[in-house]
């Protein structure tokens, strides 16, 4: 699973590249059951509709919330 994700920062930070995206890897030390299930999200989705998704979530107080959800947009 690839996703980018960033402690302290708001999705247009994300998005416009305003920070450094290097946090993936705390998340899983710093968070562990967070980022255990936004694997097992990640693989309900693409079991539900049969096609890899692309999603967004955020995470407050530890708790994590999905935002939205599309079919990955894949090169030929």
């Amino acid at each position: 699973m690839y996703f980018d994700f960033q402690f302290n920062a708001q999705g247009e930070d994300v998005v416009s590249g305003r920070q450094h995206l290097g946090d993936k890897d705390r998340l899983r030390l710093v968070l562990p059951a967070v980022s255990t299930r936004l694997n097992e999200i990640r693989h309900d989705l693409e079991t539900l509709f049969r096609e890899a998704e692309d999603f967004e979530f955020t995470v407050q107080a530890g708790v994590l919330f999905l935002l939205q959800t599309r079919r990955a947009k894949r090169t030929d």
